[in-house]
C-alpha cells in the first residue's frame, strides 16, 4: 500500500466517522425531544383523571381542578422545564356538556381536551 492510497484511506475515514457522529447526535437529540413529548402526554393525562374523578366524586355540576384549591398533590407539581398546567373547564353554548382543555408546555408539550356530559 502506498502513501497516497493511505491518505486517501483515512482521509475517507474520517469523512465517513464525522458523519456517523453527525447523524448519532441528532438521533440522539430528537430522541430526547420525544421523552420530553411523551412525559407532556402523561402528566396531562394524569391531570385529566383527577379532573373525571372529582366529578364522579362531586357530580357533573361540581367539575373543577383540585389543584386550584390544593396545589400540593403530586400530579398537580410539574417537573423541571415543565410549566403550571393551563386547564380550562367550560359548558358547550347549549348547556348539555362540558368541555375540559389542559395544556402542557415547557421541555415537552401537549394539549388533551375532552368533552363530558352528565350521564357518563
Amino acid at each position: 500500500m502506498s502513501l497516497i492510497e493511505l491518505s486517501i484511506f483515512i482521509l475517507i475515514f474520517a469523512i465517513g466517522l464525522t458523519s456517523f457522529f453527525f447523524n448519532l447526535s441528532s438521533i440522539l437529540k430528537n430522541l430526547t425531544t420525544s421523552k420530553s413529548a411523551l412525559l407532556a402526554n402523561e402528566l396531562a393525562l394524569q391531570r385529566m383523571e383527577m379532573i373525571l374523578a372529582t366529578r364522579r366524586i362531586n357530580g357533573f355540576d361540581q367539575i373543577s381542578d383540585p389543584c386550584l384549591t390544593n396545589p400540593s398533590f403530586n400530579v398537580c407539581l410539574m417537573p423541571f422545564g415543565f410549566h403550571p398546567a393551563q386547564v380550562s373547564i367550560s359548558p358547550d353554548p347549549n348547556g348539555i356538556s362540558k368541555t375540559i382543555q389542559i395544556q402542557i408546555t415547557g421541555r415537552g408539550s401537549s394539549k388533551l381536551e375532552m368533552q363530558v356530559w352528565p350521564d357518563q
